[in-house]
Parts: C-alpha cells; sequence; structure tokens
C-alpha cells in the first residue's frame, strides 16, 4: 500500500493534463478509502491492547485548536460551511498528541454529517475542569442512540454505505482515547439541529508561550538532500522517485554503510534522513541514523517509518529522539516531514 501511494502520485504528476488523470484521482480515492479503515483498525486494536501509553504534560490549547481551524477551515468552506475557533488562552493537563486525535475526529465527524450552517469549536472552564465543545448544526442523533454512536461501525441515515461519510469508527476512538486519558466524552444533540461533543480534562495555570523567532522555512523548492534507508526495493524505488520528481536531491540506501559511502562522495552534509525500522541482518533503522549521526559530527533531522505498533517499538524510536510515523504514509504526510529539508 506504500508503494500504491507514492507511483500513484508520481502518476498522477506525469498524466496531469491527459485524459488519464482522472482515472489516477478514483485510484487515490480508493488508496484514502483504504488507508482510513486500516488507520481505524490498528488505533482501535492498539487502544483494546494496551498498547498506547499517555505521555501527559500541560500544554496551550490555543494552538492547537489554531491548527486545526487553519487544517479544516478550507475543507469546510469547500462544503459550504462555516468552521469557527473560539480564541482561548487556557491551559490544560492531557497528553497533546491525543487530545489532538479526539479533537480531529469530533471535527471530522461535524463536517461530515453537518449540510447547513456550520461548526463552532470552543472552551469553558470551571471547578478546575476545561471543557473543549465541537457544536454543528448537523442531522442530530436521536436520544435513544446517543450512546450507540461511540461504537464501532455504528452510523446514522447511511444505509447505502456511503464512504464520505466514514467508516464509524470515529467516535469509537474517541471514546477509547478519552477514557484511556481519564478524561469524559459527553453529548448533547437535538435530531434536526445540530449536536455538541465535548471533552472534559484538568485545566491548569497559564503560562507563557514560547514562540518561533524567525519565519518557517517552506519546502516548495524541494532543494534539500534528504537520505532514505529501506531495503524493501520496491518502497526505496516509489519514494526515491517521488523526492526527485519534487526537486530534491536523494541518496537511496538499502543500509547505513552504502548511505555513508555516498555521502562521503558527495562531500555534503543531508538535511534530513527517513529510515525504515527494520533492515537487513537484523540492524534497525534507529541504529543506521546513529551511524550517520556519528560520521556526519551533527544531529540531523530524522525519521523512523515503521508499520510496528508494538509499544516497545514506539517507546525506543522515541526515546533515540527520532520521530516515529507508521506506514502508510501519504504524499501530504511526506510533504510535512520534508520541511527540515526545505
Amino acid at each position: 500500500m506504500q508503494s500504491l501511494y507514492f507511483f500513484a502520485q508520481v502518476l498522477g504528476d506525469k498524466l496531469h493534463g491527459h485524459p488519464g488523470h482522472e482515472l489516477v484521482t478514483s485510484m487515490g480515492h480508493s488508496l484514502d478509502a483504504l488507508k482510513l479503515l486500516l488507520d481505524g483498525l490498528l488505533d482501535v486494536s492498539r487502544l483494546d491492547a494496551g498498547a498506547v501509553e499517555p505521555s501527559v504534560t500541560e500544554c496551550a490549547v490555543g494552538p492547537l485548536l489554531d491548527r486545526l481551524a487553519a487544517e479544516y477551515g478550507p475543507q469546510a468552506e469547500g462544503q459550504g460551511l462555516r468552521l469557527r475557533v473560539v480564541p482561548t488562552s487556557l491551559w490544560a493537563r492531557t497528553d497533546p498528541m491525543l487530545l489532538e486525535r479526539i479533537l480531529r475526529n469530533l471535527i471530522e465527524n461535524a463536517l461530515r454529517y453537518t449540510e447547513r450552517g456550520g461548526v463552532v469549536v470552543g472552551c469553558r472552564r470551571g471547578n478546575g475542569v476545561l471543557r473543549i465543545e465541537v457544536a454543528d448544526s448537523g442531522v442530530g442523533v436521536p436520544e435513544e442512540l446517543q450512546q450507540a454512536v461511540f461504537e464501532e461501525f455504528f452510523q446514522i441515515g447511511n444505509q447505502e454505505r456511503d464512504r464520505a461519510k466514514g467508516l464509524g469508527l470515529g467516535l469509537a476512538i474517541v471514546k477509547r482515547l478519552a477514557g484511556l486519558l481519564g478524561h469524559t466524552v459527553a453529548l448533547r444533540s437535538w435530531p434536526g439541529r445540530g449536536s455538541v461533543f465535548s471533552v472534559e480534562l484538568p485545566s491548569v495555570r497559564p503560562r507563557a508561550i514560547l514562540r518561533r523567532s524567525g519565519p518557517d522555512r517552506a519546502n516548495d523548492d524541494g532543494q534539500g538532500l534528504v537520505v532514505v534507508i529501506d531495503d524493501e526495493a520496491i518502497v526505496l524505488l516509489s519514494l526515491r522517485t517521488l523526492l526527485e520528481q519534487w526537486g530534491y536531491e536523494v541518496v537511496a540506501a538499502v543500509s547505513a554503510e552504502e548511505a555513508v559511502d555516498v555521502l562521503h562522495g558527495l562531500g555534503r552534509l543531508p538535511d534530513l534522513i527517513i529510515a525504515d525500522y527494520r533492515l537487513r541482518e537484523g540492524r534497525t533503522g534507529v541504529e543506521a541514523i546513529r551511524d550517520i549521526h556519528g560520521v556526519c559530527g551533527v544531529r540531523i533531522p530524522a525519521v523512523v517509518l515503521t508499520g510496528d505498533t508494538a509499544p516497545e517499538r514506539i517507546t525506543e524510536i522515541r526515546g533515540a529522539g527520532f520521530r516515529l510515523v507508521h506506514k502508510p504514509i501519504t504524499p501530504h504526510i511526506l510533504r510535512e516531514l520534508l520541511k527540515p529539508a526545505a
């Protein structure tokens, strides 16, 4: 599936303006639907197996909501809806990454079941509790079904199994994540008028937010040097082909030793390292990245790709200080990973 994503992107770029481009676009939609199902099933199984360990800290809620507004605003506008996020300076105690996943699922669910009006996301505080609400003007949920919507594969008003309305896993994941964090999820709804989903979490005293001193570098020009290490030839080829098409210089290797040899020949430091976790001869991507760091003399930004969701694997990669991304990744996510190489 990973190589299919990359090859489909390359093919779509090459067929731009060609009658066959529409078929590639349809193939992309099918891949997105497959990834949605795969990601949802993996999330549910990981949560049920206790494989997700929260990393709880104190964090500002405002920047998270701003990011979600920037990401989902265009989607809402494309549907003829308005997405509004009420500014807040409140802080909470939670796992920021898992809270973001909860809110993403709630916003996506609201947009999916709203045809007119819009969605409002805002916060309320009281008695040491912060409540984040996602309110929509959608179809609403009858009272007798308000608990059932948090079960797997349950959907309202989707007898035709329209995949544009999701797969019925989003709210099930929300319920599990909230339970894992000790947060409370609630639903108030009025059929035909809309719904308000809310998540309650501990509120903490606000602190100053550290801000970036300079402008972010854009990656549109793609002038960086990226090292890619993967012992799967088809994945290595597809990833290299896509990166080069985007304008990046690529060192593609099946091992750290091969990558180091090429870098010595170039006489240059890479801007980013992307390594698969499982490599040949029992080696790992973590070890490969450390080998490259050793010869470079500096710590290069690095990403480890893996399909392994075991908790010890997650702990190992994050403990090494590298970014962990689970396969399959979409071209959009790949572009985000490439920002350090811009």
